[in-house]
């Protein structure tokens, strides 16, 4: 039997979403801090709001669509976060739009397993959710990320669409997903099966909750 590994130091990471658009995954979020805390362990948040951009200056926000793919800030601030909290794990939640996948290279330069929850199909679908006109769409699934931009997936905007298709593009080719995270956590078993139908997710990573 395998001895069970009991942390009691996390950082909790996740990008809010605009609160003019209620999330469940913000509710995910709010209740493991609270869990955690009342189990008695040390809960790190790194948070990044979503609503902070309308706030940005013009430059950052001309910027904004390469910090999606990789943001400076969101990696130097997890680093310092690491080193001065020392926590044992960091389960992740969103990092779109602000704070990135550059989060994952930040926990693992300091050595600190990553856990990511699955909310979405982010890591293949621009909108995340593999609907599209009305009809169910896996075409980004099938082929590539830049379906996306072609449909205006996003918002339906072609323009917003295209950073957001660049980022799962870059970190695919980079094989980020597979090698930047430890363990993935599927809150169903349909999405379980979409990822695990990706060659680069391992069954063995993939963990299966239910509500």
């Amino acid at each position: 039997m395998k001895a069970r590994i009991i942390y009691n130091a996390y950082t909790l990471v996740h990008n809010r979403y605009q609160s003019q658009s209620p999330s469940g995954e913000n509710i995910v979020f709010d209740d493991e801090c609270l869990l955690l805390r009342e189990h008695e362990n040390e809960v790190i948040i790194y948070e990044r709001k979503s609503d902070d951009i309308k706030s940005l200056s013009l430059v950052y926000k001309l910027f904004l669509p390469t910090q999606t793919i990789w943001s400076r800030k969101s990696y130097q601030e997890i680093c310092k976060l690491i080193q001065s909290k020392k926590p044992q794990v960091a389960h992740i939640h969103n990092t779109f739009p602000l704070i990135s996948p550059s989060v994952y290279y930040a926990c693992q330069s300091e050595n600190v397993p990553v856990i990511q929850t699955l909310h979405n199909f982010r890591f293949f679908c621009a909108p995340g959710v593999f609907f599209r006109n009305n009809h169910i769409c896996e075409e980004c699934l099938h082929y590539n990320a830049f379906r996306a931009f072609k449909y205006g997936c996003y918002r339906n905007s072609k323009i917003k669409s295209l950073p957001v298709s660049a980022m799962i593009w870059f970190h695919d080719i980079r094989n980020t997903w597979l090698d930047q995270i430890d363990i993935f956590i599927a809150l169903t078993e349909f999405a379980r099966k979409k990822y695990i139908e990706q060659d680069y997710l391992l069954i063995e990573l993939l963990l299966s909750l239910t509500h």
